[in-house]
């Protein structure tokens, strides 16, 4: 249940190696071939250095697309700190940030390793392990966007 928060070290461990450091939960399906070049173009073009991108999670349900991270919480809170427009999409901060994904650049990486995850390391900080280890780990360093629900 905890292997998790071991992988965090593992990319740590392996910063200068790499260009980019991916979770993805085992039940994630990530169809966007294009992912990378979007988080490249989110971390460009944000104008806010520790601003990360994570994505909303969706399931089909009778041919209809069912966002499951909209339907979590009955108060539902965007741009609670703020938010940014690019290239006609809005993005902002989200009360619930859990995505079961990350994807960090090595300087990103660099970044979170460099603020010493003081609270956060090998914590479970918020819901459960996964969850903490998914996301919330994260938070500690980066404020974290998602896709804006009206774009």
């Amino acid at each position: 249940m905890f292997v998790e928060l071991r992988l965090q070290e593992e990319f740590v461990e392996r910063v200068e190696k790499f260009d980019w450091f991916l979770f993805l939960e085992d039940d994630i399906v990530l169809y966007d071939a294009f992912v990378i070049e979007k988080l490249e173009n989110f971390n460009r073009k944000s104008g806010y250095e520790k601003a990360i991108l994570y994505p909303n999670r969706f399931e089909m349900y009778q041919g209809t697309k069912r966002y499951i991270d909209l339907t979590i919480e009955p108060q539902l809170s965007w741009n609670q700190l703020s938010s940014v427009e690019i290239e006609g999409v809005k993005f902002a901060e989200f009360s619930n940030p859990h995505s079961a994904f990350y994807c960090l650049s090595r300087k990103q990486m660099k970044q979170w390793r460099k603020s010493g995850r003081v609270f956060n390391k090998n914590q479970v900080v918020n819901v459960g392990p996964l969850e903490s280890a998914a996301n919330f780990c994260l938070w500690e360093c980066f404020s974290i966007y998602k896709p804006h629900r009206q774009t």
